[in-house]
């Protein structure tokens, strides 16, 4: 079995389901909107066109590894507890992206890597806007200033805490 599929857990939250409308566009019948809710999955489904396809999948219960027969990429748009279902993606072979900004679950996951070594799959964690983007806007800044002393990522939500 080829692996081409595209699951994106959380798919049709709020930054799930743009994930998946983007990537449905660039491999229409290919990606999966996953969560608790199959009615809302099919919901996102229908509004793409089907290019986006359904998937019901509950990450706070075992899941049964035969599910990612076929996926080569998993986009974690879901705040997780633990690790277990970034392993089972692991070892079937499926790389792992990850949205969150959860230091001491990324924590976590790099202590996967003989796991990931024999699925042969990668993880990458915190791609989200921040951390991610904003990193990637403050390298490019470095690069083009002639002095940086320092940046900070100002993020209002957390101020105070």
């Amino acid at each position: 079995m080829d692996k081409d599929r595209i699951v994106v857990a959380g798919g049709y939250g709020a930054v799930g389901s743009i994930v998946c409308r983007e990537l449905g566009y660039r491999f229409p019948g290919k990606v999966y909107a996953a969560g608790r809710s199959l009615e809302r999955a099919e919901q996102l489904s229908r509004e793409t066109e089907g290019r986006v396809l359904p998937m019901q999948l509950d990450i706070s219960r075992p899941v049964d590894p035969k599910l990612l027969e076929g996926v080569k990429l998993v986009v974690m748009c879901l705040d997780q507890k633990d690790v277990s279902f970034v392993r089972i993606c692991l070892l079937s072979g499926a790389h792992y992206i990850d949205v969150s900004a959860n230091i001491s679950f990324q924590a976590q996951v790099e202590a996967l890597q003989k796991e990931a070594e024999r699925g042969g799959a990668t993880a990458v964690m915190n791609v989200g806007l921040a951390p991610g983007v904003t990193n990637l806007l403050a390298l490019e800044a470095c690069r083009r200033l002639d002095r940086t002393e320092a940046i900070e990522n100002y993020d209002p939500a957390r101020a105070g805490r």
